[in-house]
């Protein structure tokens, strides 16, 4: 049975005079339909190609709802319109995740992934129903469709997993569910199997390495989360077997090392051992029995018993087809797989299907240099501040080069600002004490003088520091004469007293010419410490990576978006000449265009 709906599933009737209709169920892709009505059936105004919807059962069972994709009438089709028509999840196509979206992480589960995917619609028909999965894995989306986003989320798991897009209620619902390994239903041959067609894939990959987002070296490996292998191996047992086949798996779009890991260790586990699938053509018992053991559904592990096979082998049931509900309804085709193949692989041909083109905008490395020359001394370093933006996907190396110099000093002189007045300090006094021998010789000569008493003699030639006064006495002389004599004497001890006083000295107003000069300040000193965000390391002078003594976040990874710092401190005065090259990996990505 199909109804017609509109676009906004408003009923509009059945499409009673179908021709044919049938439907093609596929794991993880998108499933399909097609439908067959005369050309003059009224039906074919009620149907809106790219807008309407049909909603189709086999027998009593839901098969689920589908979109007019497209239509085609001519004498070819025998006088009918052929529609196609894509599953329901098809309009998750209608909307995209626009720019660049970094998702999950720490603390960010699959749930909550999906979930925001989600909250992209423009016109809200989805909600998330049951999550089987409680991973933590990263995940990347550039300008990619929802549905795109939806299914690049199971190729992360290691796990059989299906998503099922359930259209019978609305809201319609996405459930991730954990598929089970235990087979449910079997194909016998001669029973409910009447062909079986066989086909062995020799492709075999033992050691799988891997290439995330980046370029050159610096595009992402797992080295860092599998012990500095970038790749991984099948078990020894399938090494011996097989010998080492390499081959090489790239997702562009990842950037965490431990979803890359997850893909490549599903795609190994299908691809280690050769691939066997199974085109069978069986009879659906299940609308006769109602049986569980004849219910064939997708994603369902299966037994296939078969005399021409060498034992009974179990499958996944990866495809459904029945091309004719009406006219056929218990012929099946069913493609079985006993690996699950490449998850990257089945997304590429949903999306060659649907027309949707990936882009993905890499990176580049790039290299700058932070310099700095400065004097330093105990208590004041000589500092190197350095920015690592956020966008920063890869630090390759932070090499550090540095030289201590001696204390270099720039002199000058500058303009007076005028006169002043400068008063010493007051001194104290003092007390000088002095004595002296005078020694003096003399002559008189003259005429006869009358002699008297207490009469002063002068002495025309007296020398010496001083000049004494004559004894009082009497002389008459009768003629000319001369005496001749020599005295001596001592000048008594002398005390000389100097009292306190200042002393003031005053500027006039004046200038200096200007002089101006570097000098060295001695020797430079004998070692330097080296901080690195605080922590100090004691090297030889030269060069250093320090990467490993920046700063970390919870993951390891040295903080982006943040401020980092290199401290020199010498043991003594000295000039530090420091250049710090920085090279590392950024996305292209970025919201100007200055």
């Amino acid at each position: 049975m199909i109804e017609l709906y509109d676009k906004d599933m408003q009923f509009l009737g059945p499409a009673s005079h179908a021709q044919r209709h049938g439907y093609t169920l596929k794991l993880n892709e998108l499933s399909t339909a097609s439908l067959e009505t005369p050309t003059g059936d009224p039906v074919n105004e009620k149907i809106t190609v790219c807008a309407g919807f049909a909603r189709i059962w086999d027998a009593d069972a839901f098969v689920g709802t589908f979109r007019f994709s497209s239509a085609a009438a001519g004498h070819e089709h025998g006088g009918a319109i052929a529609y196609s028509l894509d599953g329901a999840e098809c309009t998750l196509l209608d909307d995209i995740v626009p720019g660049h979206l970094e998702l999950g992480g720490m603390l960010v589960y699959t749930r909550d992934v999906l979930t925001y995917l989600l909250d992209c619609q423009t016109t809200r028909r989805w909600v998330l129903g049951r999550c089987d999965f409680n991973d933590q894995f990263q995940y990347n989306f550039e300008d990619v469709t929802i549905l795109e986003a939806i299914m690049s989320v199971g190729e992360t798991l290691t796990e059989p997993y299906r998503f099922v897009f359930d259209t019978y209620t609305t809201p319609w619902t996405v459930s991730l569910i954990r598929l089970s390994d235990e087979p449910s239903a079997s194909l016998v041959y001669r029973r409910n199997m009447q062909r079986i067609k066989r086909s062995v894939d020799g492709a075999v990959v033992t050691r799988l390495y891997g290439r995330g987002y980046g370029e050159g070296d610096n595009q992402l490996t797992i080295a860092s989360v599998n012990d500095g292998k970038t790749y991984i191996e099948a078990p020894l047992g399938v090494r011996q077997m097989y010998g080492i086949r390499c081959g090489i798996h790239v997702d562009t779009r990842q950037t965490d090392p431990e979803t890359l890991k997850a893909q490549m260790e599903r795609i190994l586990a299908a691809g280690q051992t050769p691939r066997v699938s199974y085109d069978v053509t069986a009879i659906d018992l299940y609308r006769e029995t109602g049986e569980g053991e004849d219910r064939i559904q997708l994603g369902d592990m299966v037994r296939v018993i078969d005399d021409t096979l060498p034992e009974t082998v179990h499958c996944r049931v990866t495809q459904i087809e029945k091309a004719d509900v009406d006219g056929d309804p218990g012929g099946l085709k069913i493609v079985l797989d006993t690996g699950g193949g490449d998850a990257a692989e089945q997304l590429n041909d949903v999306l060659e299907k649907i027309g949707v083109h990936e882009l993905y905008s890499q990176g580049a490395t790039s290299m700058y240099a932070v310099r700095g020359a400065e004097n330093a001394d105990e208590t004041h370093p000589m500092e190197l501040d350095f920015y690592i933006p956020g966008n920063v996907l890869r630090i390759n190396s932070c090499l550090l080069k540095w030289k201590v110099q001696p204390f270099r000093v720039d002199f000058k002189m500058a303009a007076a600002a005028g006169s002043s007045s400068q008063t010493s300090a007051e001194g104290g006094g003092a007390t000088v004490t002095w004595s002296r021998f005078i020694y003096s010789q003399g002559y008189y000569t003259g005429n006869p003088i009358e002699t008297g008493t207490d009469d002063a003699l002068e002495w025309p030639d007296v020398t010496g520091d001083a000049q004494p006064s004559g004894t009082s006495h009497y002389h008459k002389i009768y003629m000319n004469h001369r005496h001749k004599f020599n005295i001596g004497f001592t000048i008594p001890a002398q005390e000389l007293q100097v009292s306190a006083h200042t002393h003031t000295v005053s500027i006039p107003a004046h200038t200096h010419e200007l002089t101006y000069g570097i000098t060295n300040g001695g020797s430079a000193a004998q070692g330097v410490a080296i901080e690195v965000d605080g922590t100090r390391i004691s090297v030889p002078e030269g060069d250093l990576d320090i990467c490993e003594y920046l700063e970390r976040d919870e993951a390891g990874k040295i903080r982006r978006s943040q401020w980092h710092k290199v401290a020199f401190i010498p043991d003594g005065n000295a000039r530090v000449v420091a250049t710090l090259f920085i090279q590392q990996f950024l996305q292209s990505r970025g919201g100007g265009d200055y």
